[in-house]
């Protein structure tokens, strides 16, 4: 049940798009069950709903979040239907407390994510790491690994201030977020270390999405005090089953293949 919460929340914190976000949450339903219905609703409710009438009161929510986007002729917040639906149709909320993900989001920021990037903390790749390899076990789907490490890190540190290492950290952790695939987890592991996590993704297809992500940060310039900062990246690849059989494994051939990386030249996804 954690770990249906913590991907609505991830949906819920990550997308703005209120079409997409619905199309997500339901997705979520699909893959993790009908159990996620009464969720969905309590994270954006505090109401505590059984199964069956939280599925009825999602697919009524979604026609009256259709239909008033229709009637107005824009389109409304998926959180105004669901004020709407409970205050009006279902009754159940008299102060409503839609809306307040921003508490959920709090939470789930403060625990989870890194506070300089925004990216998964440690404690958190490491959680989502064993989940994972024991799903794509259980599954026999593949799971690929990307580390990322900045190179020549300590130049811009020792050139321009950490404050300035701190801004290109930012900017790298965004450039993954925003090249990553939405089923894929974007953490930092430490320092200048960052990971990202595919699932149901082979080795080859890793490689494209890294590669992706190297281009982007080596296409950026970073503005500080006057001066621009030009900034590459070193990935090392690993996949499960094909050359990690758990997640000491699977971390430790990633850390040997951005090694080989650095050693020939930097700026390349092994």
């Amino acid at each position: 049940m954690t770990e249906i919460r913590d991907a609505i929340l991830n949906c819920l914190n990550e997308i703005e798009d209120e079409d997409r976000l619905i199309n997500e949450l339901n997705r979520i339903v699909q893959t993790r069950g009908k159990e996620a219905y009464p969720t969905i609703l309590h994270i954006l409710t505090h109401l505590d709903i059984e199964v069956d009438e939280a599925e009825t009161s999602w697919n009524a929510i979604i026609d009256l979040y259709q239909s008033m986007s229709e009637a107005i002729g824009r389109k409304i917040s998926l959180r105004t239907a669901i004020c709407e639906y409970f205050c009006s149709v279902h009754k159940s909320l008299r102060n409503p407390k839609v809306v307040e993900i921003h508490l959920f989001e709090k939470t789930l920021k403060e625990s989870k994510y890194d506070g300089l990037t925004g990216l998964l903390n440690r404690q958190a790749l490491d959680d989502v790491l064993n989940l994972e390899l024991n799903r794509a076990s259980r599954h026999h789907e593949a799971l690929s690994l990307i580390f990322f490490d900045l190179d020549n890190f300590k130049r811009v540190n020792d050139t321009h201030g950490h404050l300035a290492g701190d801004q290109a950290l930012r900017m790298v952790a965004k450039a993954l977020l925003t090249e990553k695939r939405l089923e894929d987890l974007a953490g930092r592991y430490g320092g200048e270390e960052l990971l990202l996590l595919l699932p149901e993704t082979s080795k080859e297809s890793a490689r494209a999405i890294g590669e992706r992500i190297r281009k982007k940060v080596e296409a950026m310039t970073i503005n500080w005090n006057e001066t621009n900062i030009r900034l590459t990246i070193s990935g090392g690849l690993s996949s499960f089953p094909e050359e990690a059989d758990s997640v000491t494994s699977l971390l430790q051939t990633a850390d040997e293949a951005v090694h080989r990386a650095k050693n020939m030249g930097k700026n390349r996804v092994l």
